[in-house]
């Protein structure tokens, strides 16, 4: 899946096309984008399309945690998400681009 929304929606690997990772920065999402397509809201609020979310079975939105407004974002970027693609999940271990590639891919695993 492609996006020309500021080229925010980078693509993954390719083996997992069917997951995207929604996160807060570019560079978590650059990090992210080796295990899931990525999206970078630029802070917290989501700013990605219905159409755009359509494209995925799996949607991971995983915030850095980094203050207490980032959960309520959190929340309601969630509970967006989850009227267009079911098998949403938050992740809760901060900071993507903190993480390996490994640590990646087994959250992923790991979440649905």
């Amino acid at each position: 899946p492609e996006s020309n929304r500021n080229f925010k929606l980078l693509k993954g690997d390719g083996k997992t096309s069917n997951k995207l990772i929604i996160c807060e920065d570019y560079l978590s999402a650059i990090k992210s984008a080796r295990v899931a397509a990525a999206f970078a809201c630029f802070g917290t609020t989501l700013t990605i399309s219905p159409a755009d979310l359509v494209q995925f079975e799996e949607v991971y939105i995983w915030f850095d945690h980094d203050n207490r407004q980032v959960i309520s974002k959190e929340l309601k970027a969630f509970s967006f998400v989850r009227q267009f693609v079911p098998r949403s999940k938050i992740v809760k271990i901060g900071d993507p681009k903190r993480h390996s590639t490994e640590t990646l891919k087994g959250e992923l695993d790991l979440c649905l």
